[in-house]
């Protein structure tokens, strides 16, 4: 199943807005989280990066970026990182050996996580 695929059965089974290579996911609260999951070709293996912001980079001090690589090293999965001039969390899944239920787990995370940080360091729900 093509990561595209995936990702459709995912939301639907979930009621997540979905959109090509990347979701919706509703957070508690009324919050939301748009993830997205892009295809990663390495070795012949299907891989794909599932991400989603924080926040804008730029609006980071040195200190507030030092501190948000210590929360690293805390996370249970993924990782923060910057990507496009934004803070994200990302996190790479093996598509061959995933199913819709162990991918919305992922996206879960990642959304739940992405969510609490955002509205800790830069306290919106834009992303």
């Amino acid at each position: 199943m093509d990561e595209n695929a995936l990702l459709r059965a995912a939301c639907e089974a979930h009621s997540w807005e979905y959109f090509e290579h990347g979701a919706v996911v509703g957070i508690p609260g009324g919050r939301r989280q748009r993830v997205f999951l892009e295809p990663v070709r390495d070795d012949g293996e299907a891989k794909g990066r599932a991400y989603t912001v924080i926040g804008d980079a730029s609006a980071l001090s040195a200190t507030r970026m030092e501190a948000a690589l210590a929360m690293n090293f805390h996370l249970e999965h993924g990782a923060l990182a910057l990507g496009h001039g934004k803070l994200v969390m990302v996190e790479t899944v093996y598509l061959d050996s995933m199913n819709p239920t162990q991918l919305a787990e992922v996206l879960r995370y990642i959304a739940d996580t992405a969510d609490r940080y955002e509205r800790t360091i830069y306290g919106t729900d834009k992303h």
